[in-house]
């Protein structure tokens, strides 16, 4: 892009870092950072929450961490990148850290959490944390249903199935049973 002389603006570099961070490549994360600096982008929070992202992806949650503890402003999606990079790492005192830390949390966060603990097996943690959540989607339904189902505890599974408002259950019937299937556990008998 800056070759045919354009300059690109924060937009399509935070773009342009997604995309990458799909090829994870250390190398290639010190150079483009490098070249963001050079560019005069590197303390955009929408740039530095995409970098925060290219590197836990490229080069682990620790680089992210570092980009991170260098930013001036920080918004929630900011944080969630944060939290996500431990939450792949399946570094949970660390993602709970951060979530802790954290000035706000939106249903990404919560969600998050929630997820890493279901996976982490500590279903008692997700469960509690499930309940304390200020507002549920279908992913956090889904998250500890799951956990159910992985703990082999098809009964809690259907009973939380069974308490889920309408409109969650409508999204989960039409998105996620699938995954229901996929870990093995027949849809008919859980949740008919």
């Amino acid at each position: 892009m800056t070759r045919s002389g354009h300059r690109p603006d924060n937009f399509s570099i935070s773009t342009a870092l997604k995309a990458c961070s799909r090829i994870p490549s250390p190398a290639s994360a010190s150079a483009i950072h490098a070249q963001l600096h050079r560019l005069g982008h590197a303390s955009d929070v929408y740039v530095q929450t995409a970098l925060v992202d290219f590197y836990s992806r490229s080069s682990g949650a620790d680089s992210a961490r570092r980009v991170f503890d260098a930013m001036r402003h920080k918004n929630v999606v900011s944080w969630n990148s944060i939290l996500s990079a431990y939450a792949r790492s399946g570094r949970l005192v660390e993602a709970r850290r951060v979530f802790d830390e954290m000035p706000r949390r939106d249903v990404v966060s919560w969600n998050s959490m929630l997820s890493l603990y279901a996976k982490a097996g500590d279903l008692d943690r997700a469960v509690r944390l499930f309940w304390e959540m200020p507002v549920r989607d279908s992913a956090s339904w889904n998250s500890v249903i799951c956990g159910y189902i992985d703990s082999g505890d098809v009964t809690e599974a259907r009973d939380l199935f069974e308490r889920m408002p309408g409109e969650e259950r409508r999204v989960m019937d039409r998105d996620d049973l699938g995954v229901f299937e996929m870990r093995g556990c027949p849809i008919r008998a859980v949740f008919v």
